[in-house]
């Protein structure tokens, strides 16, 4: 991580810019202002996949969300690869796997007391949020009014919860 960090660091600036406008661009397409139907398409082909089913989906679901997680894994690692200790670096992954990895723990653990079918008629208005979510973060990014949240929220942010 730090010896991609140190190749990618002069080109910091850009490839920030162009990250900020991928995010407004998939935030336009969930909200419907960008029609594009190859990226809108749906295939149940791996659910025939035999006993490599969950295998292949779960790849499936962890190459389609890189992007929304990569920005945030990326930023976690480079805070990790700047800070002093190790046990600081690790704390920081420790805490992004554990917000990661617990709501889809609970989820498989009360599967079969959820009945998640029924947020299903909510679909449209989930869909509405996070593209208007992803708009207004791609343009704080744009402007540089990201970086400056963040640091109000790390000043507001408890001692305690600070790494």
């Amino acid at each position: 991580a730090s010896s991609l960090g140190s190749l990618l660091a002069p080109h910091k600036a850009l490839l920030g810019q162009v990250s900020a406008v991928l995010i407004v661009f998939f935030g336009l397409v969930m909200l419907g202002v960008i029609r594009l139907p190859w990226l809108m398409r749906d295939t149940r082909a791996l659910a025939d996949a035999g006993g490599y089913g969950p295998v292949a989906l779960g790849a499936a679901f962890a190459f389609g969300w890189s992007p929304c997680l990569g920005p945030a894994l990326g930023s976690i690692l480079g805070l990790a690869a700047s800070t002093a200790s190790l046990s600081s670096g690790v704390a920081l992954l420790g805490a992004y796997t554990l917000g990661l990895a617990v709501p889809f723990l609970l989820a498989a653990l009360l599967w079969h007391r959820l009945n998640l079918r029924r947020l299903n008629r909510f679909s449209g208005v989930f869909e509405r949020v996070g593209g208007a979510v992803l708009v207004a973060v791609g343009i704080l990014m744009l402007t540089g009014q990201f970086t400056r949240l963040a640091t109000f929220f790390y000043q507001v942010m408890p001692e305690w919860l600070q790494v």
